[in-house]
C-alpha cells in the first residue's frame, strides 16, 4: 500500500492498523515530547488504534528507524537521534457502538485550538476532511469539556510529574533541550512563535490566569521559594569561591615582592 501525502489525504498511513469492522473497541492516543513539560504543548500526534498504546508506540518508531519522510516520523528522528523515546499517552476509549472517526477528528481539532504542533498529515478519520463548521464547533466543545475534567486533568498532571522526578528523564531532557537551542533556526523559530502567541490577547489572558492559579498554590510557592533560596545559596558560594581565589593569588604576588 502507498503512503499517502496531504495532497492525497483520502487514507492516513498512520491509521492503517485500525480495522474498520464497528465491533471493535478503539483508543485515542497520542504521542508527546519528552523534552517540553507542559501537559499540553507537549502533545505532537494524535492516533487511534486497536491494539495496545504499547504497541502502537513500536509500530511508529519501526517506521521512522526505516527511513520514514512524514513530518511525525522525521519528528521521532530527532527524538532518536537525542537518545531520546516519545512518550505514548491514552486519552480516550471507545466502543463499538461509537464512531471513531468523530472522535479522532475532534481531538486533532481541540489541540491544534490549543496551539499544539501536531505532526498529523490530515485531520483524522482516515482522511475524512472539511467538516462543516457546525461540527467542527460541537466537536471542539466535547472535547473543551472532556479536558475541563479534574480526573483527566489529574492524570495528565500525574503522569507530568512523574517524569519529571525522574533523575535520567531530567538529564536526557536538559541535554536535549540545549542541543535544539544551541541551533539559530529553533531559536528564531522560537522567538517568532512566543511573539505570535503573546500578541493574542486571549493567550495573554490565559497565561495570566494560569500563572495566577499556579501562584495560588501553596505548595506551588513553597517550591518557587526553595528554588529561589538554592538559586541565591549557589550565587554565594561562587562568590565566596572566587573571593577567596582572589584573596589567595594577591597573597602570592605579595609573597613574591618580598
Amino acid at each position: 500500500m502507498k503512503k499517502s501525502t496531504r495532497s492525497q489525504p483520502a487514507v492516513n498511513p498512520d491509521q492503517i492498523s485500525l480495522s474498520l469492522d464497528s465491533s471493535t473497541d478503539w483508543m485515542v492516543y497520542v504521542l508527546c515530547d519528552p523534552r517540553v513539560e507542559d501537559p499540553i504543548q507537549r502533545i505532537r500526534y494524535v492516533g487511534i488504534t486497536t491494539k495496545t498504546v504499547e504497541r502502537r508506540l513500536q509500530e511508529h518508531l519501526a517506521g521512522a528507524r526505516k527511513g520514514g519522510r512524514t513530518h511525525k516520523c522525521r519528528w521521532i528522528q530527532q527524538l532518536l537521534a537525542a537518545d531520546l523515546l516519545p512518550v505514548v499517552e491514552e486519552v480516550d476509549p471507545g466502543n463499538a457502538g461509537r464512531p471513531w472517526e468523530r472522535s479522532e477528528i475532534a481531538w486533532i481539532e481541540y489541540y491544534r485550538e490549543q496551539g499544539c504542533r501536531l505532526t498529523n498529515g490530515c485531520a483524522g478519520g482516515r482522511g475524512v476532511l472539511n467538516p462543516t463548521e457546525e461540527t467542527r464547533l460541537n466537536h471542539a466543545e466535547a472535547m473543551r469539556k472532556l479536558a475541563a475534567n479534574p480526573e483527566w486533568r489529574k492524570k495528565n498532571s500525574e503522569g507530568a510529574r512523574k517524569r519529571s522526578a525522574d533523575p535520567e528523564w531530567r538529564r536526557k531532557n536538559a541535554e536535549a533541550q540545549k542541543a535544539a537551542c544551541a541551533s539559530p533556526e529553533v531559536r528564531a523559530k522560537m522567538s517568532a512563535a512566543a511573539k505570535v502567541a503573546w500578541a493574542s490577547p486571549e493567550a495573554r489572558e490565559r497565561q495570566s490566569a494560569a500563572s495566577k492559579a499556579a501562584w495560588a498554590r501553596p505548595e506551588a510557592r513553597e517550591r518557587h521559594s526553595a528554588a529561589a533560596k538554592a538559586a541565591w545559596a549557589r550565587r554565594k558560594a561562587m562568590e565566596n569561591a572566587t573571593l577567596d581565589q582572589l584573596r589567595r593569588v594577591q597573597a602570592i604576588h605579595e609573597e613574591e615582592e618580598r
